[in-house]
């Protein structure tokens, strides 16, 4: 950024803008904290040591990643966990 006019700072060194700086990256995390909320799809009471129960699993979170209620890389993320669940079954 160019400094500011009249100043010798730009916006994000000045160090009169400090609290203003400190301001806008809350309000920053904030929305992005929002947008990373966990969503619930269900997946309680599931019995992950059973077919039944993994294929309902991945059903699940083939529909909630399908419909953009979670993000790919959480639904990556569980699909791992069931991996290595699986492969200490056997």
């Amino acid at each position: 950024m160019p400094p500011q006019r009249y100043r010798s700072f730009c916006f994000a060194h000045d160090p009169k803008n400090a609290a203003r700086r400190v301001a806008i990256a809350a309000a920053a995390g904030r929305a992005s904290g929002v947008s990373r909320r966990t969503v619930p799809i269900g997946l309680d009471g599931l019995d992950l040591l059973s077919r039944e129960g993994v294929a309902s699993l991945l059903t699940q979170l083939l529909r909630a990643e399908l419909r953009a209620r979670i993000a790919p890389k959480r639904s990556r993320n569980l699909l791992r966990a069931v991996d290595r669940l699986l492969a200490l079954r056997q």
